[in-house]
């Protein structure tokens, strides 16, 4: 639909609304049948509570702009749409759209009079109680069921999300995606993204295992890591992966040596070092060359790598990898590390008549966390990507690559919501207001680590307007386990329910048991039905593994008077 096409939607005076140039103006109601041909609901059914005010904004391509109304502070809902109107809020000039409930294909913004902002993603919507709800569950009782802190995972959002790549990626190019399981892997996971088509990429002995277990075929894993160890790249040998992502030339003799010993030969891509400077945190540029990561194209390492892999008896080199970052928002980066490689590619078979057969460029396209941050389409991506490498092997006269991409962040990350118990308040008058949560940088560090930014809502109060600017405090023992600085909230109280969104990614896989805190649990969101997917840890499971030696369980306790 065109952003300035005339569309109807009904409003709460009986007339229908017209929207022009986002523009509004009273009309005769069109009807159910015909607001239905245009794309637009039926009349609405009236939310019998009476929420606040709102303005929900659209997000690109998605429904058109329905003005902001004069009206009652009602929200209306109908056919998988929401929205609010207000006749106490001063017109603001800010548009009234329609968002999505789950079973409609795309999100919206919902936006309060205060200045508070969260952005809606994927199942997300606010149910008539005011309630936050993600895959038809109202994150209230989800909390009060599952307790918490807890991670919901949106298993419609994630399977879109995999489908996108699938499609802008596989359909379109014949390309392979393979998933980033660092980012959020567990065994339920594994079964989504292998039911969605992908491959995926995994950088321990642990991942291994949890995809073996998962029954995850083998020819479609990856293995990365620049540090594997023998014990890790004899368990992937005896597996069969479908590829070594190789890192070093260390690693590249010891599996060489390992592949003999077992009378099999490992089939391996090498990671180079290309040189790009993505923007993005310090901490997560990984293709610069002064990085742990990979073979440095510049200083000939990457070269003698190539070199010494032909050579070997026990390798076969099927191609070359780079991974520039995360969380990158400047496709130029990916098009300009795409031609970095494939002049590698050509320097390679001009001096040894070999020429790969599969680049991958890795993955790190960033998502939306917070306010300014901008994620390009995948479909745009993809096509940036595509194209670099076919006009480059024309170029250098090659065969153009089978393209391999390693989506993580952008699958598992907006799909993934944290629920928070609010506890203690402490308010210091004219300096800053914190707001306690029972959980922290225990299950995500991201904040503390790289300062990394999120949105929230009070999920209990969805739709009440922000009446307050506050700070969301951990409950570790440090000062700076804070999750968010300075965010407009409705008045926060004790036993409120905090969402924090966006946590899918290298929330879960980072966490930690600091200061003796349980992992929390995790649930599997669908239709109105939640499934545990990851069980809470108990204070048993954190003694699983300790051990009293037996000199210290016959020991008595010292008496340090009579030492003396």
């Amino acid at each position: 639909m065109g952003q300035n096409c005339i569309h109807y939607a009904s409003s709460p005076f009986g007339g229908g609304v017209e929207v022009a140039d986002n523009k509004s103006t009273p009309v005769e109601d069109p009807g159910s049948a015909e607001a239905g041909e245009k794309g637009c609901p039926p009349k609405f059914s009236c939310c019998p509570e009476r929420l606040g005010w709102a303005v929900i904004e659209q997000v690109p391509d998605c429904h058109p702009v329905v003005a902001l109304l004069p009206g009652g502070a009602l929200s209306h809902q109908g056919r998988g749409f929401l929205f609010h109107v207000c006749k106490t809020a001063p017109y603001l000039g800010s548009r009234l759209i329609l968002y999505r409930r789950y079973r409609w294909p795309f999100s919206g913004r919902i936006i309060s009079a205060g200045g508070f902002e969260m952005k809606l993603h994927g199942t997300m919507t606010i149910n008539c109680r005011g309630h936050l709800e993600i895959g038809g569950c109202d994150t209230v009782e989800l909390a009060s069921t599952f307790g918490t802190p807890l991670y919901v995972v949106d298993e419609v959002l994630f399977r879109q999300n995999c489908r996108e790549y699938y499609r802008a990626f596989t359909e379109k190019y014949g390309a392979e995606v393979i998933y980033a399981a660092k980012t959020l892997l567990t065994l339920a996971i594994c079964r989504l993204v292998e039911e969605e088509g992908l491959g995926m990429d995994v950088v321990s002995g642990g991942e291994l295992y949890t995809a073996l277990r998962a029954k995850f075929p083998m020819s479609r894993v990856y293995f990365h890591g620049n540090n594997k160890s023998r014990e890790e790249l004899r368990l992937a040998l005896e597996a069969r992966v479908g590829r070594f992502m190789v890192d070093n030339l260390y690693e590249l003799e010891m599996l060489n040596q390992l592949a003999g010993e077992m009378h099999t030969r490992a089939d391996v891509i090498l990671r180079l070092t290309p040189g790009i400077e993505a923007h993005t945190h310090e901490y997560i540029k990984t293709g610069q060359i002064d990085s742990k990561f990979g073979l440095v194209i510049e200083n000939g390492q990457a070269l003698a790598g190539v070199k010494r892999a032909l050579e070997m008896d026990h390798i076969i080199l099927h191609g070359l990898h780079c991974h520039i970052g995360s969380q990158i928002f400047e496709l130029d980066s990916y098009a300009h590390a795409a031609g970095v490689m494939m002049d590698f590619a050509a320097r390679v078979a001009r001096e040894t008549g070999w020429a790969p057969s599969e680049l991958d460029l890795g993955g790190g396209l960033g998502i939306y966390y917070a306010e300014g941050d901008q994620p390009r389409p995948v479909a745009e991506y993809a096509d940036v990507v595509m194209r670099a490498v076919r006009e480059k092997a024309m170029a250098h006269g090659l065969p153009v690559p089978r393209v391999i991409v390693e989506p993580g962040r952008s699958i598992s990350g907006p799909a993934g919501t944290t629920l928070y118990t609010v506890g203690a308040v402490k308010d210091i008058p004219g300096v800053r207001k914190y707001v306690a949560v029972d959980g922290g940088m225990g299950d995500n560090p991201r904040p503390a680590l790289y300062q990394s930014r999120y949105e929230a809502c009070v999920a209990n109060k969805a739709a009440a307007p922000a009446e307050e600017v506050v700070s969301i405090a951990g409950k570790c023992c440090e000062s700076g386990d804070m999750l968010i600085w300075d965010i407009a909230l409705p008045r926060v109280q004790p036993g409120d329910i905090l969402a924090v969104s966006c946590t899918g990614a290298y929330n879960y896989s980072m966490s930690m048991n600091y200061n003796r805190l349980p992992r929390p649990a995790m649930v599997l969101v669908k239709d109105g039905r939640a499934d545990i997917i990851v069980e809470r840890e108990t204070y048993a499971d954190l003694l699983r593994n300790d051990v009293i030696p037996e000199r210290l369980r016959k020991s008595r306790r010292l008496n340090v008077a009579s030492a003396r």
